[in-house]
């Protein structure tokens, strides 16, 4: 049975010193089936979503800075063949199309839903990826995708550095 990666913050360290923060923050990182369960075991053929949770749990708003969406986010690679690791591809071409540059609010209770799936059905299906690629389903074998961190975060008027990144290592049966 799988069990979401989740990372619940509530003692971090900053660059400017060692300092405690109450971070009332969850970052969630899944892959879910077509039924919209999370899984990391999918049948050939079938299709699969990348979702990225950041969860604000707090009474306040706390922004983030989108840098840990790098080239690699959503990256596929396989990892059971002859020739060592090997990128197959990624679900978009390009991100942040029309908020490039720009810090994000999760507002007090809310969420920031990176959502897509490895074979998109037409551009423009999930923002804030704007123009995504024509994957072909995925054959049998093993798989991994991560995204790295840190992850930066200003939560009462202090930037709080998350380091941890996270992996998912699937199959296709």
């Amino acid at each position: 049975m799988y069990i979401p990666i989740l990372l619940s913050t509530f003692l971090l360290i900053t660059s400017c010193g060692i300092e405690e923060y109450d971070l009332p923050l969850e970052l969630d990182f899944q892959l879910l089936d077509e039924n919209g369960t999370s899984s990391t075991a999918f049948q050939e053929g079938q299709n699969f979503r990348f979702l990225f949770i950041i969860r604000n749990n707090s009474f306040e708003d706390i922004e983030y800075v989108p840098d840990f969406i790098t080239d690699d986010f959503f990256r596929v690679y396989r990892i059971d063949t002859s020739e060592g690791i090997v990128s197959v591809g990624k679900p978009y071409e390009n991100l942040f199309c029309e908020f490039g540059g720009m810090n994000f609010i999760v507002p007090s209770g809310e969420e920031r839903h990176f959502e897509i799936p490895w074979t998109p059905f037409e551009d423009f299906c999930c923002p804030p990826f704007c123009k995504v690629n024509s994957n072909s389903v995925l054959p049998k074998g093993k798989y991994k995708t991560f995204i790295e961190g840190p992850f930066n975060f200003v939560y009462k008027e202090k930037t709080v550095s998350i380091s941890n990144g996270f992996e998912i290592i699937f199959e296709i049966e």
